[in-house]
């Protein structure tokens, strides 16, 4: 069983996120001319900056060990035992995020879809 409240604050960071969305890692520095300006994140890595946020972890030091970080994109094993979510949905959501398409889902829509079917009522 998923944990709510910690999915409810994933959701809303990603709803009301005003962060660069990347692709391809959970986070990634986002340049302008020669310098980084901010970090950007994919979907589960809005998920790793919520649990750093909340517990005091540092987020560079989560995410650039690679002991911490799962092969395939997968978030670290304490942010999955957090959250309580499957490898099943966090396929899906790396499969939203990395979409090729030219229409693929911003953070918010991950954040909405996140919410619709991770929160429903059961």
């Amino acid at each position: 069983m998923a944990n709510r409240e910690a999915i409810q604050k994933w959701a809303d960071a990603l709803e009301f996120s005003d962060l660069d969305k990347v692709q391809g890692d959970l986070r990634l520095p986002v340049h302008k001319g020669n310098h980084i300006y901010a970090w950007g994140y994919c979907g589960l890595g809005v998920a790793c900056k919520v649990y750093a946020e909340q517990f005091g972890v540092s987020i560079g030091r989560m995410l650039d060990n690679e002991s911490w970080v799962q092969a395939d994109g997968y978030v670290p094993t304490e942010v999955e035992n957090w959250l309580d979510i499957d490898r099943d949905v966090q396929k899906k959501i790396v499969n939203m995020n990395d979409s090729e398409q030219e229409d693929s889902p911003t953070l918010p829509e991950i954040g909405t879809w996140v919410r619709e079917n991770l929160l429903k009522d059961e």
